[in-house]
Parts: C-alpha cells; sequence; structure tokens
C-alpha cells in the first residue's frame, strides 16, 4: 500500500489527492491484503529481480499466489518469459493486463 501511494504521487501522473482518493476508493474492493511473513518456499520458482528492491513483489505475488503481477517496472517485465517457462504469475503491464482480461470476456 506503501509503494502504490508513493508511485501515485510521481509528478508524472499529475495526480491531486482528490484524484488519488478517488483512485484508491475504486481499486480497495478488489484488494486481498497478503502479508509476506517468511521468504517463499524452496519448492516454487521465483524469479531474481536485477532490482533488489523490487524482489519483494515477487516474494509476494509468489506467496500470494496471484495470477498476474501487473507493473511497469522494467525490472520486472523482463522477467516475464522466464516466469512463464516455471508456472510463475504473469508479469505484464496494465494495458497488457487489459488486453489480456477483455479476451476472457
Amino acid at each position: 500500500m506503501a509503494e502504490l501511494l508513493r508511485v501515485l504521487g510521481y509528478k508524472k501522473f499529475k495526480l491531486d489527492q482528490a484524484d488519488i482518493g478517488n483512485i484508491l476508493a475504486m481499486y480497495m474492493p478488489y484488494v486481498e491484503i497478503h502479508a509476506l511473513s517468511a521468504p517463499p518456499s524452496t519448492a516454487a520458482y521465483t524469479p531474481q529481480c536485477r532490482d533488489p528492491k523490487d524482489q519483494m513483489f515477487l516474494d509476494l505475488a509468489q506467496s500470494a499466489k496471484v495470477d498476474y503481477l501487473v507493473t511497469g517496472d522494467e525490472d520486472l517485465l523482463v522477467l516475464d518469459d522466464a516466469a512463464r517457462h516455471h508456472t510463475f504469475c504473469k508479469i505484464c503491464t496494465p494495458v497488457g493486463f487489459l488486453t489480456r482480461v477483455e479476451s476472457l470476456l
């Protein structure tokens, strides 16, 4: 949640506090909270990120057994092909995620 709030505050998004509040109001009903209390099982494949600060998102995705990790971070996006070959979640951009979801409808 802290990362989401930090990123929504980026100047490039040009969001004011009301915009951020609206985004969170639309987003939060779909959120499940998962705490990463222990490292992922050694039996499970978790890709290793070239940016150590982003590894927590991969570990959390593995721990929560998510289907998608949606990100704009290139350090995570480059791992998608390797992740798919090891039954790890799909890693995609927001546009890529919407395209995949729309194809299911």
